[in-house]
């Protein structure tokens, strides 16, 4: 067995520790780059105001503060958004992708044939509604597709981690 985004071997044993790991639902997703869909690249300029290392379809978020955390059935999560917003949302609304709370439905499903975890989240905000589709992998990596419904769909690749417990 192996991971196709990894040239290392995954082993019986990974695949074990993995889906203990998930079943936790304990889970924090750091993404490293976002993908937006629909922006349009016939905008003169627009890959000026990239940070460094981006371009239009792949936008690098080294160094800026994102996260997706998975806390049993709640979700934390505050992305930077890139790409088209397609309805108004108001005055003084944050531009990125942000939430904190229970979801209105999860799905979670085990690929034996790829290694991985799918999960699908339904997300409704005061202002917007989220369809969230979350893919882990056993060697750390993850994929993160947030499709709204005020804005053009956003990918994010990136790598997840085991929330360690908190002390109490």
């Amino acid at each position: 067995m192996s991971c196709k985004s990894s040239n290392k071997l995954i082993t019986p044993k990974d695949i074990e520790n993995f889906k203990r790991k998930i079943e936790h639902q304990n889970i924090k997703v750091t993404s490293n780059f976002a993908q937006p869909l629909g922006i349009n690249s016939g905008v003169m300029g627009l890959e000026n105001l990239l940070p460094p290392g981006s371009t239009i379809g792949n936008i690098n978020l080294s160094g800026s503060s994102n996260f997706f955390i998975i806390k049993k059935d709640s979700l934390e999560m505050d992305l930077p958004y890139y790409g088209q917003q397609r309805m108004s949302r108001g005055y003084n609304t944050s531009g990125s992708v942000e939430f904190s709370g229970k979801v209105a439905s999860v799905k979670k499903e085990f690929i034996e044939k790829r290694n991985q975890y799918i999960f699908k989240y339904k997300v409704n905000t005061n202002t917007e509604m989220y369809n969230i589709v979350l893919t882990l992998h056993p060697n750390s990596s993850s994929n993160l597709v947030v499709n709204s419904s005020h804005r053009t769909t956003i990918s994010y690749r990136g790598n997840w981690e085991e929330l360690k417990k908190e002390k109490e």
